[in-house]
């Protein structure tokens, strides 16, 4: 799977910008991606349920229940980034009296389903080499929209990488 700086490298290719041999190098697109590169993860990461970032897990409850509207909270895992499933029979649960089956708040989940909750959440991927080669796609596009208009001031160029982004995450989609 390729690298942190390989993929910063596909989105430096896409906007026709000099490429990098490192993230600390003193040049302006090696500056703005080390900027952004975290943020830009995380919210690819966020968007969309990609498989190679989920993960399982068994939370046990916390001491102290949620002041009112559910009877449990759960600390969320530190890596965690969006929910894809609560509980085991996650869709047949009946809703509490706010109406929602669960709220997260902060850092934890609040629900009225029993200890240990068994969740299904994307997780924090920072390891490149766990990236499936589409998702590494998704990000290189989206960092390319992000510096365009730093690395090229064009707009037009911006707004076809913005095509670009929306192919590669169709792509993805479909793809899994």
């Amino acid at each position: 799977m390729p690298s942190q700086v390989e993929i910063c490298n596909n989105a430096l290719v896409k906007v026709g910008a000099e490429r990098i041999v490192s993230l600390a190098d003193e040049v302006k697109q090696a500056q703005i991606l080390n900027t952004i590169w975290d943020m830009k993860r995380d919210a690819e990461l966020q968007a969309y349920p990609w498989k190679f970032a989920s993960k399982r897990a068994s939370l046990p409850s916390l001491v102290d229940a949620p002041n009112h509207g559910f009877a449990r909270q759960f600390q969320l895992p530190a890596d965690f980034l969006r929910m894809i499933e609560v509980g085991e029979y996650w869709a047949l649960y009946a809703p509490s009296e706010s109406g929602e089956l669960f709220s997260i708040e902060g850092s934890a989940i609040l629900t009225d389903e029993a200890s240990p909750l068994r969740i299904r959440y994307t997780r924090r991927v920072v390891n490149t080499g766990e990236f499936t080669p589409l998702f590494a796609e998704v990000l290189a596009c989206r960092l390319a929209v992000e510096v365009c208009e730093a690395l090229s001031e064009s707009t037009s160029q911006k707004r076809d990488l913005k095509e670009d982004y929306l192919r590669a995450i169709n792509t993805a989609a479909l793809r899994g």
